[in-house]
């Protein structure tokens, strides 16, 4: 006796088919994009923080800002060769707002 699959017409069990969304069943991550974007990229991007442009002593540019109680900054690398990465992203609890410090 033949297996199940053997005999049908479609060599994958039927949960493996591909098969293409329909309108009854719309794709879950269709849910998640609000700008028509490829799904295959992770969905919809969200906002987190805003972040404002800043220059050190050194006259360095840097990015810096606030996330909940997070302080953000994202420096350049002093030295970049090609390939590398261009930034770096730190994070450090942030003073409460009025105990000290700049606020963003």
């Amino acid at each position: 006796m033949r297996h199940y699959y053997e005999q049908r017409k479609h060599s994958a069990p039927p949960a493996f088919r591909a098969t293409a969304p329909s309108a009854a069943h719309p794709r879950k991550d269709r849910d998640m994009r609000d700008d028509g974007q490829n799904p295959n990229r992770g969905g919809a991007m969200l906002p987190a923080c805003k972040l404002y442009a800043r220059t050190s002593g050194k006259g360095t540019s840097y990015l810096m800002g606030r996330l909940g109680g997070l302080r953000v900054l994202v420096l350049p690398k002093r030295e970049a060769e090609a390939g590398d990465h261009t930034h770096t992203l730190l994070l450090a609890e942030a003073p409460q707002r009025g105990e000290g410090g700049r606020d963003a």
